[in-house]
């Protein structure tokens, strides 16, 4: 689990990237201390022995939803 800011995100260059399997996916919006959130759960392959179990939950404030939106932009034009 893991909650990701913006100071803390670095782009790096990788020699071998691949495409992975297609899982599961849910998301959510909550509100913490007055501060409004938006989070990602992944789930595992079908083949796994609990794929109904969350494997990896990210979470985003609206600073950091701001710069994905940024990165996604300039990727994707």
């Amino acid at each position: 689990m893991a909650r990701i800011e913006e100071k803390r995100l670095k782009k790096i260059e990788k020699e071998r990237n691949q495409i992975h399997d297609v899982v599961g996916a849910t998301y959510t919006t909550f509100e913490k201390d007055g501060e409004l959130y938006f989070q990602l759960d992944t789930y595992g392959k079908d083949g796994r022995l609990m794929p109904d179990k969350i494997s990896q939950s990210i979470q985003i404030d609206k600073k950091m939803a701001k710069k994905l939106i940024e990165l996604l932009q300039d990727t994707f034009k």
